[in-house]
């Protein structure tokens, strides 16, 4: 990680949520195993709130995951 964008984690650590929350979510869609980014997350924001962002990205992915398999994949599921 360059040192630019440790700095700007470290100076504004709530400006970075929203890109946080998002590769969170899409972690989640992809079956990435998300141990790692729990652990960032209560590293970045402090543990109650880590343990929010991680709740609140947890279920937004599984929430988009079983969406795109119901209406995005039906067929491909479907056949499986």
């Amino acid at each position: 990680v360059p040192a630019g964008q440790c700095v700007q984690v470290q100076n504004d650590p709530y400006g970075t949520l929203p890109a946080f929350l998002l590769v969170y979510t899409v972690s989640v869609v992809l079956l990435f195993p998300c141990m790692i980014l729990q652990v960032m997350s209560g590293a970045l924001y402090g543990f109650w709130v880590g343990v929010v962002v991680s709740w609140v990205a947890t279920s937004l992915g599984q929430s988009l995951a079983f969406l795109l398999g119901r209406y995005l994949f039906r067929p491909t599921v479907k056949s499986y």
